[in-house]
């Protein structure tokens, strides 16, 4: 039960108070907060008549307020504006009903409205000074209820709905940084990392210790590729939980995104020694060791993560493909695609792994076939024509070989590159 705060009264003004409905400059939802744009919308569907009938409404409720028969003029006010929800003065009298009889929390919510909506007249003053004299107490509730509808549109992806709400909530109190830790993470989900990084800067500017929020912050500077940066991070998110897999996790694939395979795999290590179960854990470490080009233990990893999720088609595919990249096992990467392309039977990365696989096996016509299924998925994959190219030369087809061969290398400079540290290039 919140304390009740100072009593707000409202100015009477002489004469007879005029409803206005507002103009359409100032009845436009582009220039109305977001959380409102709903209750435009209702107004500007309104007949000429339903308009009238809210404003008579408007009129007796008035009368009651002046007389000071508050509960009835609240009543009168909630009725017009059930009708028309976008009166500002309106919605300043009932935010002063609510307020005189002790409901700041609602009182704000009705403030806001005839702040924002009342464009210039004398009662979106008023509310404006209301807003001001309000208790933190107050705000902090209000930006709460704003955060928890935030989340119900979060929950069903209404990124713009959600971004609405956390604004509000921000707005009413800026120091809520669960607010701006959730605008934070659908702005990452819209890629637009820059205001990303300013809701987490700010969401751990406002609590130094908040390790999600540093979580999510060094997930964008690896989006960024500002894995310096992002190791700072990843170091304060272990100091902060030195039992949690998760930071540990998290530090090793910064270290992986800056070449330290070696220091990645000590930190995989810690992650799976903190929960052996983890199937990611193992994959991480299986990465870090292919690209240190010690074959055996990746697959040894993946394998582990494959145990732990046996119907997996993509970590199937990174086993055989990574096989294949070793040139050994080649029978058992062999199975690890078949069995992924029986889950997936349209993955275009399971043919091309299965066709590196037959092009190690010197089974050229098979792997031209698999490349050639593989590029009908995705048309643009350099690696498919390259090694198609190459799998044609093998087998007689100049002309068709090396018009693979550069189409592949025209896509992507590198691709040669990355199949000659398998041994894998032309004659």
């Amino acid at each position: 039960m919140l304390r009740k705060g100072p009593i707000l009264c409202a100015a009477i003004f002489a004469g007879a108070m005029v409803f206005v409905t507002p103009s359409s400059a100032q009845n436009d939802a582009a220039k109305i907060p977001a959380p409102y744009a709903d209750l435009i919308a209702k107004s500007n569907a309104l007949s000429p008549a339903d308009k009238a009938r809210a404003k008579q409404i408007f009129m007796t409720g008035f009368d009651l307020w002046k007389s000071g028969d508050i509960a009835s003029a609240m009543f009168a006010f909630k009725q017009g504006l059930d009708i028309d929800p976008t009166n500002g003065p309106a919605n300043y009298y009932y935010a002063d009903c609510l307020n005189r009889q002790g409901n700041q929390v609602d009182a704000f919510e009705y403030f806001s409205r005839a702040a924002a909506l009342g464009g210039a007249n004398k009662e979106a003053f008023e509310a404006q000074a209301a807003l001001s004299g309000m208790p933190p107490s107050v705000r902090i509730h209000v930006s709460a209820n704003a955060v928890s509808d935030g989340d119900n549109a979060f929950n069903r992806k209404n990124w713009d709905e959600a971004i609405a709400f956390y604004n509000h909530a921000i707005q009413v109190n800026p120091n809520n940084e669960y607010a701006h830790k959730k605008r934070g993470l659908i702005y990452v989900q819209q890629d637009r990392q820059d205001l990303a990084l300013a809701d987490f800067n700010q969401a751990i500017r406002l609590r130094p210790d908040d390790s999600d929020a540093l979580d999510q912050r060094l997930n964008v500077y690896n989006h960024l590729g500002q894995y310096a940066i992002a190791l700072q991070d990843a170091d304060e998110e272990v100091r902060l939980k030195p039992g949690d897999a998760h930071a540990f996790l998290n530090r090793g694939i910064v270290y992986t995104n800056l070449g330290q395979y070696a220091r990645a795999i000590q930190d995989f290590d810690q992650a799976i020694k903190l929960v052996p179960d983890g199937a990611g854990y193992f994959y991480y470490r299986g990465l870090a060791f292919e690209k240190l080009g010690d074959y055996a233990h990746a697959v040894d990893s993946y394998t582990q993560t494959i145990n732990r999720t046996p119907n997996n088609a993509n970590f199937l595919i990174v086993r055989c493909r990574t096989r294949a990249e070793w040139g050994r096992q080649l029978d058992d990467a062999m199975d690890d695609c078949n069995k992924a392309i029986q889950l997936i039977p349209n993955s275009g990365s399971a043919l091309n792994s299965r066709g590196f696989v037959y092009f190690r096996m010197k089974k050229y016509a098979a792997a031209i076939a698999d490349y050639s299924a593989a590029l009908v998925l995705s048309p643009k994959l350099a690696s498919s024509l390259y090694v198609r190219g190459l799998a044609k030369l093998k087998s007689g087809d100049a002309a068709g070989g090396n018009a693979d061969i550069a189409a592949g290398t025209a896509i992507d400079a590198k691709v040669a590159d990355s199949y000659a540290k398998y041994g894998v290039k032309p004659d």
